[in-house]
């Protein structure tokens, strides 16, 4: 089978190119030579250079990214804006092919887990890299277009590692999980897998993180807009989930923005933490550190825009699940002051739990972090109830069910279409999202699930 795709940069956008990273040419008119070491200056001066960015789909009527070689050169080297996988990627390999690299595109899958002890999943082929193979034989993959990514390419050899300014990259091989039995008789299939470095644990062991994982499989153009289409449109795509702009300085320095949330990231750890709290200041940061300034067509059409401080949020559900989103990760489930006061209490009236948690930046448990809520959601203006709970959790899991006394509050809002959900940011280890007041309702949430279950009333409670 032959695809044909002739359409290729000119030598004169390649050159824009390389003016575009900043490489240093040794004559304005004559190409690098391909070899390992401008391999190495080619991925280190465009990750430098060029951010990974999700900005189109935010704030473009499409609401998709065109990936197009008239496209991609328009917007990353003519407007100097950024991309990701399919847009970065594509042009790495335009560029690696005009300077005479034999080169190949492939495609990936990304696993890489929010924590690196959680469970490896592998998702669908949604990241594009390029393979460069030598005269020797010996091959490498680059790419720019995956975040943090590495600065220097990584040899195909299961063991290789690229250091750089105190981060570390990988190659592994690994054999793909797949599913039993196997049908077709197809044979075991060995992946290439790119890894993270995190630091070492407490015992001084290596931490390692997987991020993808490919194959020498050859892909065509088509098979990348289909990815490209998933990304940009796919409800489980997560670029739509929030506003991302990434990119590495020529000191080794992570620049990460990430909704309202912005990292400067060196190998020791985060450097600057900021929490955006307007529009203008997270404007003003893509300008300061990315050198992004949207156009008007594009703030017109910017859809995530963060609302006036003084104006709250819509009693709808989407607030609903940020609110107790926000709640679980910023108040702590506490009980010092059993311990640490005089009068071993805890006032839960609305203004002594206002002192205490926004006053005083604390937390309480169950009484008084779900008083907070209640207020917070009345006054947001959902239709809230609160109520009693018993406390079941047995110690263990084998052991029995035995319901305590109504210890436990919790809320719960009801929608004009009379849908319930609890709202509960006061029993230690809960969930980060308000749950469905329905038999079998579950929800998932960084590898951890919740779900509703009716039972009759336990036979120890009295009715």
């Amino acid at each position: 089978m032959t695809i044909q795709d002739d359409e290729h940069y000119t030598q004169e956008q390649i050159f824009a190119i390389l003016r575009r990273i900043n490489y240093p040419l040794e004559k304005p008119d004559v190409l690098p030579e391909p070899t390992l070491e401008t391999l190495r200056e080619l991925e280190y001066r465009c990750v430098t250079s060029i951010p990974f960015e999700t900005l189109s789909l935010r704030t473009t009527p499409a609401r998709g990214v065109d990936i197009s070689l008239e496209a991609i050169f328009d917007r990353v080297v003519s407007k100097r804006r950024g991309g990701w996988c399919f847009s970065l990627n594509k042009l790495a390999y335009e560029l690696l092919r005009g300077i005479g690299f034999t080169v190949q595109f492939t495609l990936a899958r990304v696993c890489k887990p929010l924590h690196y002890t959680d469970p490896i999943r592998y998702g669908g082929l949604t990241h594009r890299v390029s393979i460069v193979r030598f005269a020797d034989e010996s091959k490498y993959v680059f790419d720019i277009g995956f975040g943090a990514t590495s600065f220097y390419p990584l040899k195909l050899e299961k063991g290789f590692q690229v250091e750089f300014f105190g981060h570390k990259r990988r190659i592994n091989k690994v054999i793909h999980n797949k599913h039993e039995p196997d049908i077709l008789g197809n044979p075991t299939v060995e992946h290439w897998r790119v890894e993270e470095y995190l630091g070492n644990d407490d015992d001084g062991n290596e931490k390692w993180t997987p991020c993808y994982a490919f194959n020498e499989t050859q892909y065509y153009d088509p098979d990348c807009t289909v990815g490209n289409f998933y990304s940009n449109f796919a409800p489980l795509s997560p670029f739509l989930k929030s506003f991302w702009v990434m990119q590495a300085t020529l000191d080794g320095t992570y620049l990460l923005l990430l909704g309202r949330d912005f990292k400067v990231r060196s190998s020791k750890g985060d450097i600057k933490k900021i929490i955006i709290e307007t529009e203008q200041q997270r404007l003003d940061i893509l300008k300061e550190y990315y050198g992004i300034e949207l156009t008007e067509e594009e703030w017109e059409y910017h859809d995530q825009k963060i609302e006036n401080p003084n104006v709250l949020p819509e009693p709808i559900l989407d607030t609903l699940r940020e609110l107790q989103y926000r709640c679980v990760t910023s108040v702590p489930f506490e009980t010092l002051s059993l311990r640490l006061t005089k009068s071993r209490s805890v006032d839960i009236s609305a203004q002594g739990v206002f002192d205490r948690i926004v006053n005083q930046g604390r937390g309480g448990c169950f009484f008084s972090l779900n008083r907070f809520a209640h207020e917070l959601l009345k006054g947001l203006g959902y239709t809230v109830q609160f109520t009693l709970a018993r406390v079941c959790e047995p110690t263990n899991r084998t052991d029995p069910i035995v319901a305590g006394a109504m210890t436990h509050r919790l809320s719960i809002v009801r929608f004009e279409d009379e849908t319930k959900y609890i709202f509960d940011i006061g029993f230690g280890n809960t969930h980060f999202y308000p749950i469905e007041l329905r038999d079998g309702a579950e929800i998932e949430f960084f590898g951890h699930r919740r779900r509703i279950y009716k039972a009759l009333q336990h036979p120890n409670v009295i009715p």
